[in-house]
């Protein structure tokens, strides 16, 4: 008899080895989603309270794929939550503190720690479906169809998703990149104008992309 079985005829062993088998994950896809590890337990909960609802339901169909199920519990879960911050803008909240990077020396310490609080900004901009769908398969390692099912989207739609969550994090942590260096000189000032207007994908031309390929090629405060 499969884990989710006995789970549904009361073994509370096997619900708690389901629990430690699947929540590390959902926790991760919940924070993910929702940018606040308080929300993200409370989803998780929520997400772990109706599979077990769902296992115990007399008539019901046994559960074949409990991750599957506790992601769609847990994105379901999120939504509410979304619903409940009603107006307020998700991206508007404040970063949580990087991890501990570990013992090494100072500078690589902040450098890691820099380099996680701009991944971390750069995903909580991106769209809520795009943040869940890079979760889904960056941390829960599913597969397009898996996740298409618990986005209610195919196979298409979740690629389409993945590309663009992927370049939106990349887009963003360069743009922190570029904001973290500070211009010398007016001309640095201009130079990091035209660089910041072609990661928004409006390239320079004429006098200005002359101009910024002479100061590039001589700055190397702008080069960085």
């Amino acid at each position: 008899m499969s884990l989710a079985a006995r789970a549904g005829a009361g073994d509370r062993n096997a619900f708690a080895a389901l629990y430690d088998r699947h929540a590390a994950r959902v926790h991760a896809f919940c924070e993910r989603t929702l940018d606040s590890p308080h929300d993200a337990a409370d989803a998780t909960q929520q997400a772990f309270l109706g599979l077990l609802r769902r296992l115990r339901a007399p008539g019901r169909e046994p559960v074949a794929e409990p991750a599957a199920y506790l992601y769609a519990s847990a994105r379901n879960a999120c939504s509410r939550i979304f619903a409940a911050r009603g107006r307020v803008d998700v991206t508007d909240a404040p970063p949580e503190p990087a991890p501990d990077p570990g013992p090494s020396a100072p500078e690589v310490s902040v450098l890691v720690a820099s380099q996680r609080a701009d991944v971390r900004a750069a995903n909580r901009r991106l769209p809520a479906r795009q943040r869940q769908a890079l979760a889904l398969r960056e941390l829960g390692e599913l597969s397009y169809a898996e996740i298409g099912d618990i986005l209610e989207v195919d196979a298409n739609a979740v690629a389409q998703l993945l590309w663009r969550a992927r370049l939106g994090l990349r887009a963003g942590v360069r743009r922190a990149a570029l904001d973290a260096v500070a211009p010398l000189a007016p001309a640095c000032e201009r130079a990091h104008a035209l660089v910041a207007a072609g990661q928004d994908g409006r390239a320079p031309s004429g006098d200005d992309a002359a101009f910024l390929d002479d100061h590039l090629a001589g700055c190397r405060r702008c080069q960085a």
